[in-house]
């Protein structure tokens, strides 16, 4: 599928969260003074010095995770438990408007210089179809994981969350 099919207003549910740093100015900077007084005052203002440079260096090279939820399936729509199951379907037309969103802003971010340097992915369909439609508007590649995936539910993979509530559904359940 291709983002382009999309218009650019295509409406945005609240199907992702995103945790990080953000942008922020630049680090502090000590001032230089002209009276450079006694040589402890010197050792001060440099170990100052040197610890507003090496705190500049950490806010440069600190690593900002961004975490996506994946767009809608039909499964979501039902109310239904989805966990790991493989016959759980990829994203739905209001799933793929959401991925499609989530990738223009990843591509806005990057032309303003504040581009994505690598896409992590659970490798279940629904996932892999988000950060598929990140990784194309950004021309990098998914690498997906395992590691990421949902938690597995066991049983209540493919129930509804009626279902899983239908206390007659569970009669060895003590109430």
């Amino acid at each position: 599928r291709s983002c382009q099919q999309l218009p650019a207003a295509a409406s945005f549910a609240s199907s992702c969260v995103l945790v990080g740093r953000q942008p922020g100015q630049g680090g502090l900077r000590a001032s230089r003074q002209h009276h450079m007084g006694t040589r402890g005052e010197r050792r001060r203002l440099q170990e100052e010095q040197r610890a507003h440079k090496a705190a500049a260096r950490m806010r440069s090279t600190a690593a900002t995770l961004l975490l996506v939820r994946h767009g809608e399936t039909e499964w979501n729509k039902d109310h239904r438990l989805q966990g790991q199951d493989p016959s759980v379907p990829g994203v739905n037309a209001v799933g793929w408007e959401q991925a499609c969103q989530l990738a223009r802003h990843f591509a806005s971010e990057a032309a303003l210089g504040r581009p994505a340097h690598a896409i992590y992915s659970s490798d279940l369909a629904r996932a892999m179809d988000t950060s598929g439609a990140i990784a194309r508007a950004l021309d990098t590649q998914v690498v997906p994981m395992p590691e990421l995936r949902e938690r597995h539910l066991g049983a209540l993979q493919g129930l509804t969350i009626a279902e899983v509530t239908d206390s007659s559904r569970w009669p060895h359940r003590a109430t």
